[in-house]
């Protein structure tokens, strides 16, 4: 009865790509700090590669063979089991689908980096023997319920830490007037066209230099190379900064004049609730992944995907001090109301609970 009773509070989070990759290790963690809390015993699984430990917390190691059968054990065993995310190469991606087909104490996490939400099943098998799947945007959870008819389709909390929330007064880090970026420096991200856009036209415009925070997450790959040389042609247009530490964040957004956001797709990014926590005005490009935050003129500035309105909507924020400060305080509330550790916590056992 005792072991019965542990395995109704015990969760076994396993990451779905190494912690550089889409966020899932800082996801992971607070979520195990979230269930901690309040009585459950949890443990983290991810596969061998770069970790990402936002909070110092320990995680177990496997192959990616070994990653998702022993996820399957622990689910059969009677212990709850979250994939958070698909690994974006097929044989892995396929050995996580099969693992929990048919499982029922078990849920998916539907995200894979580099693709798009309506395509992260294209090319796998056993869809339909998925029980349990979650998304953290509720306008990709409609087209999900469509896609997959037979699983039980359900939007995840995503909760922030307390001190994107304080109001703590801070050193300004930078002396001069700056944005900031927050993520992999990678084509899907927009990063690359970013950095092209900014030290070409906004830069020019506006005398704004551009902080780029994710430096080294996705080392020698196409998209950072280009940021790292666009970078280094233009030093005092862009920085790059290499930092995961909260206080460290905090402190650079606090004093920003804006938080840029122009991926090509996304899913919902831990960053953009972040930088709206702390009260800096984003500019984001129109897309589904921003959507369930990012209002055109009510949240945020939209733009589109090419970053043709990027320079106009930073001169206009520096310029229209009403209307950074409504921007930023209407995001700061609703993202108050949704992403502390109170509701979140309360819609994480709501969903575990519904596992069975």
């Amino acid at each position: 009865m005792a072991d019965r009773r542990a395995r109704e509070r015990a969760l076994t989070l396993v990451a779905g790509s190494p912690f550089s990759d889409s966020g899932v290790g800082t996801l992971a963690g607070r979520y195990a700090d979230l269930l901690e809390g309040v009585g459950w015993r949890t443990r983290i699984l991810a596969p061998v590669g770069v970790a990402h430990r936002e909070n110092g917390r320990q995680v177990e190691q496997r192959s990616y063979a070994g990653l998702f059968a022993e996820a399957g054990d622990v689910a059969r065993s009677g212990v709850r089991v979250l994939v958070l995310g698909l690994p974006r190469e097929r044989g892995p991606a396929q050995q996580a689908i099969s693992a929990l087909a048919q499982l029922p104490r078990a849920a998916l996490l539907w995200e894979r980096p580099n693709t798009p939400n309506s395509a992260v099943g294209s090319d796998l098998s056993g869809l339909d023997e998925l029980r349990h799947v979650w998304t953290l945007n509720a306008r990709h959870a409609l087209t999900l319920r469509r896609q997959l008819p037979h699983a039980t389709v359900s939007v995840a909390p995503i909760s922030l830490p307390p001190a994107f929330f304080a109001d703590t007064p801070m050193p300004r880090p930078v002396p001069h007037p700056y944005a900031v970026y927050l993520g992999r420096f990678a084509d899907w991200k927009g990063a690359p066209r970013l950095a092209e856009v900014w030290a070409d036209r906004v830069y020019p415009r506006t005398g704004t230099v551009l902080l780029m925070i994710g430096h080294g997450l996705e080392p020698g790959t196409k998209g950072e190379t280009a940021v790292v040389e666009i970078a280094q042609r233009h030093p005092e247009r862009l920085s790059l900064i290499q930092t995961s530490e909260i206080t460290a964040r905090v402190a650079l957004l606090r004093h920003a004049d804006a938080a840029i956001f122009p991926g090509r797709y996304e899913h919902l990014p831990q960053a953009l609730i972040e930088a709206m926590a702390v009260g800096v005005p984003t500019v984001c490009t129109a897309i589904d992944g921003y959507a369930p935050v990012a209002r055109h003129r009510e949240t945020s500035l939209l733009i589109d995907l090419d970053l043709d309105g990027l320079e106009a909507a930073v001169v206009e924020l520096r310029d229209n001090a009403s209307l950074r400060a409504s921007l930023s305080a209407r995001a700061r509330r609703e993202v108050q109301q949704s992403f502390t550790a109170q509701p979140s916590t309360l819609r994480l056992e709501a969903l575990l609970d519904a596992l069975c």
